[in-house]
């Protein structure tokens, strides 16, 4: 999701990995907050990919900052990320699929359709597994995994909401 991140918000912003950092606190934070350790390696590996620049700067206090920009084929990559295959753990699929409804706007309308579709259909599997599970079990269990459940009743609303903003 990081590398996610990292293209969307340059698509908006030209930011210092310093920024970035900043930026996904201010912006994401609810759903992940990376500390520059996780955010380095991943602008090291898109630089090497081609898919952010970076332009070093003498700020007015003589320092270096280095500054970084998605490429063309960086804005292919963040449309990739999109739509790709989200994760199968239940607990990182919706975070990181609430991501990508931020970042839908990119897609063009066909785009967000297949998304919200193909997010809708692995929350119903994640959904549908986990309730089967609730038969026989102890209260806490129970009381614990349906307040998740409801979150995932929540978000294939939310999922139905936004497909009917899109088509109708």
């Amino acid at each position: 999701m990081i590398e996610l991140l990292i293209l969307y918000l340059l698509n908006k912003f030209q930011l210092t990995m310093y920024g970035l950092q900043k930026r996904i606190a201010e912006d994401f934070s609810i759903y992940t907050k990376p500390g520059i350790g996780t955010i380095k390696p991943a602008l090291v590996r898109l630089e090497s990919k081609g898919f952010v620049m970076s332009r070093r700067s003498i700020s007015n206090g003589g320092r270096v900052a280095v500054y970084y920009t998605i490429t063309p084929a960086g804005m292919d990559e963040l449309k990739r990320l999109i739509v790709a295959r989200t994760s199968d753990n239940p607990v990182k699929f919706l975070n990181t699929a609430r991501v990508k409804l931020i970042c839908a706007a990119l897609l063009t309308p066909d785009e967000q359709v297949k998304l919200i579709d193909n997010l809708k259909l692995k929350a119903e599997s994640i959904y549908n597994k986990t309730a089967v599970k609730l038969e026989n079990t102890d209260f806490y269990y129970k009381m614990v995994t349906d307040n998740q459940l409801q979150e995932y009743k929540n978000f294939m609303s939310l999922l139905e909401g936004m497909r009917n903003g899109c088509t109708g």
